[in-house]
């Protein structure tokens, strides 16, 4: 009986030494919608339409929750083009586009509408839609990139709500 709680004991311990751990590689995310981008790999915030341009530090917490919502959404698993709309979208569609890269080779593009409700999403989307709430939940917090977007909405008169 001994050696068999022993047995149990040393596979549950291998198993549990046996799991996956996420690969730290390098993740780059790039935001672009028609009022800016941000890229938050090099810290460049920028407004085309004005020349404005400035940098954007994120510090390792706020680095690490987006990691962690770039796994926890499974964002990871994607690769190409993913495009999140409404079935019927209202005219203009004020989209964010986010790029995202490991170890500096472009992986996964994703197309988001503003005008989307998670109600009516499959998982998938869901995820996605989650991850780019997580993403600015985050960002909105910095103090960086909220001198930014107020400078964003300042500028312009058509800015999508929420933003």
């Amino acid at each position: 009986m001994e050696k068999f709680i022993l047995l149990i004991t040393s596979f549950i311990l291998i198993a549990c030494n046996g799991e996956k751990k996420k690969e730290n590689k390098s993740v780059s995310i790039f935001i672009s919608n028609s009022n800016y981008n941000c890229d938050l790999e090099k810290g460049i915030f920028k407004i085309p339409a004005i020349n404005f341009v400035d940098t954007l530090h994120l510090n390792s917490d706020e680095k690490n929750k987006i990691l962690n919502a770039f796994y926890k959404y499974h964002i990871d698993t994607l690769n190409g083009d993913k495009h999140v709309a409404p079935e019927k979208p209202i005219m203009p569609d004020f989209s964010d586009e986010i790029k995202i890269s490991i170890a500096h080779q472009e992986k996964l593009r994703l197309k988001i509408s503003s005008q989307l409700e998670n109600s009516n999403l499959n998982k998938v989307q869901r995820d996605i839609f989650e991850f780019r709430n997580q993403l600015y939940d985050v960002l909105n917090k910095n103090s960086g990139f909220k001198k930014c977007m107020n400078i964003v909405k300042s500028n312009y008169k058509n800015f999508p709500p929420g933003l």
